[in-house]
């Protein structure tokens, strides 16, 4: 997939089969999850120049926080100061990560909004599976409603 805001372009081919543009929306919605997932398990790290503090945090947050005994020594104000600066870095580096990643991948993530788009897919599903017969006015009523 070369660009993920492709997935909420519904194909407008002459002629479209409405079944047609919703096997093609659910493979990108299974491209577009395997791209989130692969996102979601990247890992951001920092540590400190000394190496007495050091961070992992990922989509849920901090993972992992290492403190060295010696770190203990500081006075509390400085180690919390020290902690969130260190979390934060690794936050930067996890960003850092994601980005390459999605450069890696060819998804352009700017302005994609995956649970929106997959909303939009249940729609088609459910205006195909009321359809009644007339596919081609659901798939219509469909365009229109999604602003396409």
């Amino acid at each position: 997939m070369a660009d993920m805001r492709e997935f909420d372009r519904v194909p407008q081919a002459a002629g479209a089969d409405p079944w047609a543009a919703a096997d093609v929306l659910r493979d990108r919605a299974a491209q577009a999850a395997a791209v989130r997932r692969q996102l979601s398990e990247a890992v951001g790290e920092a540590a400190t120049d000394n190496g007495q503090l050091r961070a992992k945090v990922g989509a849920g947050g901090l993972q992992e926080l290492v403190i060295d005994p010696r770190a203990m020594r500081m006075p509390s104000s400085d180690l919390a100061a020290a902690i969130v600066e260190i979390t934060r870095r690794a936050r930067d580096d996890l960003d850092r990560r994601r980005e390459q990643l999605a450069g890696e991948l060819g998804v352009a993530r700017d302005g994609v909004d995956l649970d929106e788009s997959l909303a939009r897919l249940e729609q088609l599903r459910a205006l195909v599976a009321g359809g009644h017969g007339d596919m081609r006015r659901v798939f219509e009523r469909f365009r229109e409603q999604s602003g396409d």
